[in-house]
């Protein structure tokens, strides 16, 4: 598996922290990166990184995104 790039793991943590109530993980994210005004592409590489850790470790996006910014 691919490790999220410091800049991406930066982006994903702002993501976890400032998540609001009820927001789901890739609505967070992409608020983070239209305040960054940060590109598309950024956002497809974090959340398949995500993704492929949910799948892979059998966990929701949110326990992979944990997982992913701990490991850093």
């Amino acid at each position: 598996m691919e490790a999220l790039s410091p800049e991406e793991r930066s982006l994903l943590l702002e993501a976890i922290g400032s998540r609001r109530k009820k927001e789901d993980l890739e609505t967070s994210l992409g608020r983070v990166l239209r305040r960054k005004e940060a590109s598309f592409d950024l956002y497809v590489s974090i959340m398949g990184k995500v993704r492929e850790e949910a799948r892979r470790r059998k966990v929701t996006k949110d326990q992979a995104a944990e997982a992913l910014t701990a490991e850093g």
